[in-house]
């Protein structure tokens, strides 16, 4: 059956999607913030590729009033979900226990006062299946290694994160919707089973070997060169509460 390339587009964005959607579920992200992540995100994409507003409003099919809106909140200071009601709850008990140390859910209770008690208890167990946070005896106390994050930390991460993700985003045009042009791309997944020991040798060696090749073709490029971008991935199976079939 031939399926229109408008519907090919479509499809393929939102499975490309997919990655963002189950990390939003695994994270009980909220609708809303979720949206806003998009639209926001969406503008300002179109805004670094030097579009106009009134260029983003008939390519979005908005209004020039509604792109307006868009920039305004994209350009706030205000961390996107500072104003969730449940998760202002979630980052305030994190963000006190980290501070003050293990605390009884009475102490925690004083320090938000605005939270309803069954609110915070629903709050702290999503914490707890998270292992965000722990139970110490009748209290709560925070995970070491959550409380080892600094902000320099998170923006290097964030920027390795969004290189690895563009190299995936010109495979998948390439695949999809280059498929016929000169140049070359590939994609392959590879599922296997391997011991903890044998997996770190394997991202080990296959780096240091993929590595040393591209360092060779690069020192080896001429006038003909072309840039390209690799991406590898090796990860064992996420096994928190949130990616258990149920």
């Amino acid at each position: 059956m031939s399926i229109s390339p408008v519907d090919v587009r479509v499809r393929v964005v939102e499975v490309a999607l997919t990655p963002a959607l189950v990390l939003a579920r695994v994270m009980a992200l909220p609708l809303d913030d979720l949206q806003h992540l998009v639209a926001t995100a969406y503008f300002r994409e179109a805004r670094a590729r030097g579009l106009s507003f009134r260029a983003i409003a008939r390519r979005f099919g908005k209004s020039l009033r509604t792109v307006t809106n868009l920039a305004r909140r994209a350009d706030q200071d205000e961390p996107l979900l500072e104003g969730h009601r449940r998760l202002g709850h979630r980052r305030r008990a994190v963000a006190w226990l980290a501070f003050e140390g293990p605390a009884s859910f009475e102490q925690l209770a004083r320090s938000l006062p605005d939270a309803e008690h069954d609110e915070l208890e629903a709050e702290l167990e999503y914490l707890i299946e998270q292992g965000i946070v722990t139970r110490d005896g009748d209290g709560y106390r925070v995970v070491a290694g959550y409380m080892d994050t600094q902000a320099a930390d998170l923006s290097a991460r964030l920027d390795a994160l969004r290189h690895l993700l563009e190299g995936v985003t010109m495979a998948i045009h390439r695949r999809f919707f280059e498929p016929r042009a000169e140049g070359t791309s590939l994609a392959r997944v590879l599922t296997f089973e391997a011991s903890p020991e044998a997996l770190a040798k394997l991202a080990d060696e296959g780096y240091a070997a993929l590595r040393e090749g591209i360092l060779r073709a690069d020192e080896g490029a001429g006038d003909d060169a072309v840039q390209a971008s690799l991406t590898l991935t090796i990860a064992e199976v996420p096994d928190g509460p949130g990616w258990r079939p149920r």
